[in-house]
């Protein structure tokens, strides 16, 4: 079982790792719906990146005993779904591939975690597990609120710049709570 999860984790990492070109006809489309290319950029780099957070975020559920690590992983998983599911819709109107789980990858973009700390994460446990997690989750968070702020001063579609803005105000919060969990 855990060979099988490693596995997936690191298929999943070498995957986004992978230099794949993203597709983005139709950017400029979606009949006025207000997007400039920012738009399409953020909801397409943030796809991959919120997949990311949910797969190590099913791991912690699957390894943490820790109260906390277990209760910030299911708010993860159930709030960067929900955003997925609303940025996707948003580039289906605009008439952009959404990037699908495993194509698309995000050219090393930073804030992916690399294979070798998805390697180290599954090779931990107990304490060393819910410890590497906390930093890893929250290193990765930052670079979404980073992504985030990017929306913010260079996008022009309204629902991007709020989920935006809710990024970094959600994340922010978050890694704060994580920071304060590391010792």
């Amino acid at each position: 079982m855990r060979r099988r999860l490693l596995a997936a984790v690191l298929g999943l990492a070498a995957v986004f790792m992978t230099g794949c070109s993203m597709t983005a006809g139709g950017a400029g489309g979606g009949g006025g719906a207000g997007q400039n290319q920012a738009d399409v950029e953020f909801s397409t780099m943030m796809i991959p990146h919120h997949r990311q957070s949910v797969v190590v975020s099913a791991l912690a559920l699957k390894r943490s005993q820790d109260e906390f690590v277990r209760h910030m992983a299911t708010e993860i998983t159930e709030k960067e779904n929900a955003e997925i599911d609303r940025m996707s819709g948003w580039l289906r109107s605009w008439n952009v591939a959404v990037p699908v789980a495993g194509d698309h990858a995000s050219h090393a973009m930073p804030g992916m975690l690399t294979a070798a700390e998805l390697q180290s994460l599954d090779e931990s446990s107990g304490a060393a597990f819910d410890k590497t997690w906390t930093a890893l989750l929250a290193k990765h968070l930052g670079h979404g609120v980073d992504m985030a702020k990017t929306a913010l001063s260079q996008g022009s579609h309204p629902g991007t710049k709020e989920l935006a803005q809710q990024i970094v105000t959600d994340q922010s919060a978050e890694i704060t709570q994580l920071n304060s969990r590391i010792p």
